[in-house]
Formats: C-alpha cells, sequence, structure tokens
C-alpha cells in the first residue's frame, strides 16, 4: 500500500529549490565559467586592467628600443650596397731595358675589409691606341685604413707607351672601376731603349755614300750615326770614318775618297729626343 506523504516522494530536480540540499548521495562537481574569473571584478575594474597590461607592453617595446640604441654604435653596421672606398698612392714607374713597371699603393679608406682586387694597367701609344697591358691582383684583405703595395710590368711596343692608365676594381664586380689615374711617361727615360731600336740602312757607291734612318715612331729629334769603311787604293787600303747627324726617317747622301770602298760598320753614336710628345 502506498502512501500519499510526500515525505515518501523524490521530486524531480527542475522542482527544487536552489538553497536544497541534495544530500550526499546527489552533490555534482561543478566546473566554474570562465567569467567567474573575474566575479570579484566590476566592469571598470576590468577595464582598467587590460588597459594595464596595455601600458605594461608599450613598456616592453620602449625598453627594447632603449636597449638597441644603448649597444647599437658599437656594432659594425656595413651597407652591403655601398661600394668599397679605394684610393691610389704614391704611383710611379721606371723603366728597365724594355719594360716599364708601374708601381704603387692601394689604400683602404672604407670602414670595413676589402680582398679580391684586380689592378689593370693600360698602355697607350703617341696615336692613343692601346698597346700594352697587364694586372695584378690582390686577393688577401686590406683592413680599413690599411694598404697593400701592387707592382704591374708592361713590354714597351715599337712605338713606345706615352700614357697609361691604372684602374681598381673588384673581382666580383670586374669592369666597374673603385679607383682609377692616368700617367704620361716622359720620353727621356726611353733614351737607351730608343737608342737601341733605331734603324739604320747604307748604300755604298763609287764615290759615295747613302745612309737612311727609321726612327719606327719614336719620339727621335735627331740621330747622329758614324758609318766606318775600307777604301781600296792601288798602293794601299785605308780606313775611313765618317760621322754625321741626320734627322729621322731621312736619306742623305755623303761623298767618300776612293773608286772602291766597303762598308765596315753602321752604328747610332747618340741621339736627341724631342722635348714633348706629339
Amino acid at each position: 500500500m502506498r502512501g500519499d506523504s510526500a515525505a515518501g516522494k523524490v521530486l524531480p530536480a527542475a522542482s527544487r529549490s536552489e538553497d536544497e540540499d541534495p544530500g550526499p548521495h546527489l552533490q555534482l562537481p561543478h566546473a566554474p565559467s570562465p567569467r567567474n574569473l573575474l566575479a570579484h571584478f566590476t566592469v571598470g575594474q576590468e577595464a582598467r586592467c587590460r588597459l594595464r597590461g596595455d601600458r605594461v607592453r608599450v613598456w616592453v617595446v620602449w625598453v627594447g628600443v632603449a636597449v638597441t640604441g644603448a649597444f647599437g654604435p658599437h656594432l659594425p653596421i656595413v651597407d652591403a650596397a655601398r661600394p668599397p672606398s679605394i684610393e691610389l698612392s704614391n704611383v710611379s714607374h721606371t723603366i728597365d731595358g724594355a719594360t716599364l713597371t708601374v708601381t704603387g699603393w692601394i689604400v683602404n679608406a672604407g670602414q670595413a675589409p676589402v680582398s679580391r682586387l684586380v689592378v689593370d694597367v693600360h698602355g697607350f701609344a703617341p696615336s692613343g691606341d692601346l698597346t700594352a697591358f697587364s694586372s695584378d691582383g690582390i686577393p688577401w684583405d686590406i683592413p680599413p685604413g690599411g694598404a697593400e703595395r701592387f707592382s704591374v710590368s708592361l713590354a714597351v711596343p715599337a712605338p713606345l707607351i706615352r700614357d697609361y692608365t691604372v684602374t681598381v676594381s673588384s673581382a666580383r664586380a670586374w669592369g666597374r672601376p673603385l679607383a682609377g689615374l692616368r700617367r704620361r711617361v716622359d720620353s727621356a727615360l726611353y733614351h737607351a731603349l730608343v737608342l737601341s731600336r733605331v734603324r739604320l740602312a747604307a748604300d755604298v757607291q763609287t764615290g759615295r755614300l747613302t745612309l737612311r734612318t727609321d726612327v719606327r715612331g719614336m719620339p727621335v729629334a735627331q740621330i747622329t750615326v758614324e758609318a766606318t769603311l775600307v777604301l781600296f787604293n792601288p798602293h794601299v787600303n785605308l780606313l775611313q770614318s765618317l760621322t754625321v747627324v741626320m734627322p729621322p726617317d731621312a736619306t742623305e747622301t755623303f761623298s767618300i775618297d776612293g773608286t772602291r770602298a766597303a762598308l765596315v760598320s753602321l752604328r747610332v753614336v747618340d741621339l736627341l729626343l724631342t722635348t714633348a710628345w706629339d
């Protein structure tokens, strides 16, 4: 027999009051909602907390900028797009025989080391034509403010080298000079070389000697020529030496004694170079 008393019934959970104790066997674990993390803050307090967080982040950024500004000047800054600053110093030349040697110093005027430099020397004839070329290289590093010596030798061609240019470029960008200059060679330095390169010719006929000079485009003003001949006479043979001054690239005829003669020797005694290149 069922009783109608309310004490014997179990009410549905939906109909129970929130303040009613469900008993030890009906209590369920309750996970707090994420909004409960701010349950003790009002809307104004939450906004102020967020603002403080933004201020903290701003202060962190400013501290990073200050640290970068403090240590930045101590770090080397190299602009990769900026070409190295190279200078040529104490460039000079000498002539030894038929070789022109150009020497000088390459100075690194920049703030970063440079390496793999190429030094090109071009030689030009009095006509302006390119007649000689040679080069040198500096593969190792040149520190900032440092200098390295270079030496380039060129074979002097027949028309000589009147001017030469020196250019310095990087092997990584060959053809873009970083430094360069042009110099002229004093013609007086070529005296011994020109003396050995002048060409002479002679033709001996009865009672006369014809001489021809060929300076091959070199800067010669006049030539002193000595010709030695054997004069055949009926009773005795004689040696005769004839010294004459001739202009360059000329042909001249001189009288000699005797009916028969033979040329023994022909040489350039001395010459006078032009004072300036044409």
